[in-house]
């Protein structure tokens, strides 16, 4: 009939603005400056996005980080005025037995590659190297938005890899959340 084919085409509409307003959300993020977009900002952001869409947002900051052992994720912000966060975002589609998807997008803000610093060539395209990271914001945008039966869990390690007078060095020497070590050969291999 005419009329279930209207509310059919106004519920496309509907789902299409959703997708493509994260979409957006995701591009404007990556074309982002890193001077306009460090690991506070991003933060923020993410706080805001969550709040607006209907998920939850949990942000660690550097002191929570130490505590948990996540010294590698600490390491690669060390260098920078900003410290790493950590955002954990979480949604609940409600269902019984719904499944359970986690999610885990790299948030590095600007990567200049520390000590063992990138050839200036593209490095203007290092403020993209939190678009992982994006990308999963964007899909927890767009699955809040939409009330998907499905629960997600997604984790956004955030930092941004700069050249500075705490900055890890190579030979460094970090331990990691799960207790292993990590030699530092490469500052770039974050």
């Amino acid at each position: 009939s005419g009329e279930a084919m209207q509310e059919e085409i106004k519920m496309s509409l509907h789902k299409g603005n959703i997708i493509t307003h994260a979409r957006n959300t995701i591009c404007r993020l990556i074309n982002t400056p890193g001077n306009y977009l460090n690991p506070s900002d991003f933060a923020s952001a993410i706080e805001e996005i969550g709040k607006d869409a209907g998920f939850k947002v949990q942000i660690f900051n550097a002191r929570e980080l130490q505590k948990k052992g996540l010294h590698a994720l600490l390491a690669v912000g060390q260098g920078s005025k900003t410290p790493a966060i950590l955002a954990q975002l979480s949604y609940d589609g409600g269902q019984k037995d719904q499944k359970h998807i986690g999610l885990v997008g790299k948030g590095v803000t600007f990567d200049t590659g520390g000590i063992s610093i990138k050839s200036s060539t593209n490095m203007h395209y290092m403020k993209s190297d939190m678009s992982g990271a994006a990308a999963i914001l964007g899909t927890f945008q767009s699955v809040a938005k939409l009330r998907l039966p499905i629960k997600l869990t997604g984790f956004l390690p955030i930092a941004e890899n700069a050249i500075g007078s705490q900055a890890i060095r190579p030979g460094d020497i970090l331990s990691s959340y799960n207790g292993k070590t990590i030699e530092v050969i490469d500052t770039d291999a974050e």
